[in-house]
């Protein structure tokens, strides 16, 4: 009883009451056949462009070039703009994505190896547009310096976390990005495994767009050539997101997946989630706990999307091709299993092991985050109990999830809003458009709900840039993604 209290205290300080309807036959935002009404198409992009508006007129007075992050920084907003040239089909977006990358990779500080928050968002954003443009030299160069990273990234004896925002996840969701968006082979399968081999063990302890080719295959190299710092388990890089290894693997794979398969090979990814999950696998095994993999960061257990288990998983399971079956049935099945048994009755999950209050219904930490994985999950394993999980995730966040935190994604109603696009993709009913719709709709009055100021009110994760990217998904409700984050 006192379990359920806490709760609902903490939903009032934390959210505002949701008196939208549910979805009906009478939905003013969406029709019968799953589609979203010309009018509200029309309202979303004409405050797409209210609040892009806003954003450029605050770039004009001055970017903070300090901050070349894709979180909070200038490399998200290079994002933005990728992104709005696909949804609305406008190749100048990409000639304003340009400058925001050009300039941070000059001054690379090499201390972070995550595609959020480290040099490989930068390097993997740089390659794809270069690519793009035709400059494959200096796509390549960004590349070598991407793949490099992996000495740094592999070993479990640094201090690198495995998690997405800052660890070896966050590298491995860089790998991945560039096979996709670059070539599969400008990220072998062996530097794949790698990092995925990384992030098991670990578990177990607890400018392509317009196609500057030369530019591309400059930025590519580096990208590669930070492996030499994430991949060592010796070093102090943590798995995370944020900061770790699968924040590197994600840059890898948005290479793979952007520019080309062949721009990261498999061997650098596969050496990258080597590193994640023999330090998965070692912690673990010292915690005795049932979970298979355990992640640690700042000396806490996380389990959410951005520091911690949730997250780490998701990255790998989008890089299962690199997985082994045995891998994937003895080390990644049970450990979402584990994961799935720690959720609250509500539907929402613990934002460390150990936390005892349901109270933070937000994309890094909550259900949010959970969903993602949950839904991956049932796509790839089919288990009835992961769909049924999602299903709770999404209810608690329609009731939970206007937050008085702000309009971001990383822990704002944006970022939950993203939670219903991903359920629609999954399940095809448009009660979960409808709630998507009705959360942008919350978004059209920025800044006048009374919501705390975030503190880079203007970047992708915490501020407005990632708003109108969500606004924008909504226009391509099948193809949203959440932004480094869901590749596929």
């Amino acid at each position: 009883m006192r379990k359920v209290v806490r709760s609902l205290f903490n939903m009032s300080e934390r959210a505002f009451d949701n008196k939208y309807s549910d979805y009906d036959e009478s939905s003013d935002v969406v029709v019968a056949e799953g589609k979203l009404t010309q009018h509200f198409q029309a309202d979303v992009r004409a405050h797409v462009f209210k609040l892009l508006e806003k954003l450029e007129k605050h770039s004009a007075k001055g970017t903070d070039w300090s901050d070349s992050s894709v979180y909070t920084g200038t490399t998200g907003i290079a994002l933005l703009y990728i992104h709005l040239s696909d949804v609305f089909e406008d190749d100048s977006y990409l000639t304003k994505a340009l400058p925001y990358v050009q300039r941070p990779l000059a001054s690379l500080r090499g201390t972070r190896f995550s595609f959020l928050c480290g040099d490989p968002g930068p390097l993997a954003t740089g390659a794809y547009i270069y690519h793009r443009l035709g400059k494959k030299e200096e796509s390549h160069k960004l590349l070598e310096k991407l793949v490099a990273l992996r000495e740094d990234v592999v070993p479990l004896d640094s201090d690198i976390p495995d998690e997405l925002l800052y660890g070896r996840v966050g590298y491995l969701y860089t790998l991945l990005y560039v096979r996709k968006n670059i070539s599969p082979s400008a990220v072998g399968d062996a530097l794949l495994r790698q990092v995925i081999s990384s992030v098991l063990r670990s578990g177990q302890q607890l400018y392509h767009r317009l196609g500057k080719k030369e530019e591309s295959h400059k930025l590519l190299e580096k990208l590669v050539a930070l492996s030499e710092d994430v991949v060592p388990l010796d070093s102090d890089i943590p798995d995370e997101l944020l900061y770790g290894r699968v924040g590197y693997l994600y840059a890898l794979l948005y290479v793979r997946k952007n520019i080309s398969p062949s721009a990261v090979g498999d061997a650098l990814v596969r050496q990258v989630i080597s590193s994640v999950l023999r330090s998965g696998q070692q912690l673990a095994k010292r915690l005795k706990i049932a979970s298979p993999l355990m992640y640690e960061w700042h000396d806490s257990y996380y389990l959410g999307a951005a520091h911690g288990l949730a997250g780490i998983l998701y990255m790998l399971l989008q890089a299962r091709e690199q997985l082994s079956a045995s891998e994937m049935q003895s080390l990644i099945e049970p450990s979402i299993t584990y994961y799935l048994g720690l959720r609250y009755p509500s539907g929402n999950f613990p934002s460390s092991l150990g936390s005892q209050t349901d109270k933070l219904i937000h994309w890094c930490h909550g259900a949010p985050g959970a969903i993602h994985l949950l839904a991956l999950a049932y796509t790839v394993f089919g288990a009835d109990a992961y769909l049924k999980g999602a299903r709770k995730c999404s209810d608690v966040i329609w009731s939970r999830g206007l937050l008085k935190k702000g309009y971001g994604i990383c822990h704002g109603t944006a970022g939950n809003g993203y939670a219903f696009l991903r359920m629609f993709q999954l399940t095809g009913d448009a009660k979960y458009l409808h709630r998507a719709a009705k959360f942008c709709e919350w978004c059209f009055d920025y800044g006048k709900h009374g919501c705390r100021v975030a503190d880079r009110p203007y970047s992708l994760f915490e501020g407005m840039a990632g708003t109108v990217y969500f606004m924008a998904d909504m226009l391509q409700p099948e193809k949203s993604a959440f932004p480094a984050f869901q590749l596929f």
